[in-house]
């Protein structure tokens, strides 16, 4: 049973597996959490090619925790934590929404209804299209997660 920190972790292998597994997104920028060096940036007046035409950071985040167990005869509780991955899609604009859709589907369908090694249980996905921002467009994908951790 994970802490929080494995939790995290294993979240962001099997997002990262999901990603690495599609066609349409191996290979294209995955931006973690808190790695701000990683953020690309809107192209300048120069025309500057280094931006990526698709990218996507990803975070999680605990928003609830309970006591699940009583106290068993080695001291120790069972703790049912809560919480969403989401996931910001950036697709090029002007491309109409269809490899919008995909992308969002490669990370749908990579953690929802699934379960991670070390017992997170990834329950429904959620998309809503944001609209542009800079030089993309902008999706949020929310999947919600729980799993229980023992101390």
């Amino acid at each position: 049973m994970p802490n929080r920190s494995d939790a995290r972790q294993s979240i962001y292998q099997m997002l990262h597996t999901a990603w690495q597994a599609s066609s349409h997104t191996r290979d294209e920028k995955l931006v973690w959490v808190n790695v701000s060096a990683d953020v690309p940036i809107e192209p300048n007046q120069f025309n500057d090619t280094s931006v990526p035409s698709l990218w996507a950071d990803v975070s999680v985040q605990h928003v609830s925790s309970e006591i699940s167990s009583l106290r068993g005869t080695n001291g120790l509780k069972r703790y049912r934590r809560a919480g969403f991955v989401r996931v910001n899609v950036y697709t090029p604009t002007g491309d109409g929404l269809e490899f919008n859709d995909i992308v969002v589907g490669v990370v749908s369908d990579g953690l929802e209804g699934k379960t991670t090694a070390n017992g997170v249980e990834l329950r429904s996905a959620s998309s809503q299209e944001v609209g542009n921002s800079g030089p993309w467009f902008q999706s949020v994908v929310t999947v919600e997660f729980e799993y229980d951790e023992v101390k």
